[in-house]
């Protein structure tokens, strides 16, 4: 029997970031838990390769390297924004901020944001690259005509390594590209049957 094999085009793939903003206990409120999934709606191109070597082990004064290291497995990509007057960053705490608005709550020092790996970010932290813990981007994609297919895929543990901004002034954008490195990017899985809940939030 055929195998069916299905292509997405970049209309159809989103980026999320996953969290969880933890809030600590005020005057007469308990302390609470919020999840997030935010879309990153200003990401223009994301890219990811996967590489591995070996290399020998050379000594001083030795003709002959002394052994082979095992083979070192090195995930790195860039993800490519369109902005236009603040950081990406800085983009996730106003919405959070907003978000926390309609309940009538506001955040303090003692809150902070624990992403979907697990790592840490005091929500009072400066909104830039070097202040982001390792965190997990979920790309997810839909059939435009058959929302009942749907796929996911993760690049997992992004550390962000540098950062450069451009101006088009003929096309009027301003672009932030980040290069990162990762600790793995997991194949699309299938994930028609699951029920995806999504806060309609997008950065």
């Amino acid at each position: 029997m055929a195998e069916k094999f299905f292509t997405f085009s970049g209309t159809e793939m989103q980026p999320f970031i996953n969290f969880t903003l933890h809030t600590a206990a005020k005057a007469g409120v308990a302390k609470t838990s919020k999840n997030f999934s935010l879309r990153i709606g200003t990401v223009n191109s994301i890219s990811g390769t996967v590489s591995s070597q070996k290399k020998p082990r050379i000594v001083l004064g030795r003709e002959n390297p002394i052994g082979i290291s095992s083979g070192v497995r090195i995930v790195r990509g860039s993800l490519t924004f369109e902005v236009f007057d603040q950081s990406i960053f800085s983009d996730i705490k106003v919405l959070v901020k907003e978000e926390l608005a309609k309940s009538g709550n506001t955040t303090t020092e003692a809150d902070y944001i624990v992403f979907e790996n697990g790592a840490v970010m005091p929500f009072t932290s400066s909104a830039s690259m070097f202040s982001m813990p390792p965190f997990d981007l979920i790309i997810t994609a839909v059939k435009e005509n058959n929302s009942n297919i749907r796929m996911k895929k993760v690049i997992k543990n992004i550390v962000l390594s540098s950062n450069a901004s451009a101006i088009g002034m003929n096309t009027l954008t301003v672009q932030e590209a980040y290069d990162f490195f990762a600790s793995a990017i997991e194949p699309f899985e299938d994930v028609s049957k699951e029920l995806v809940t999504i806060i309609d939030k997008t950065v």
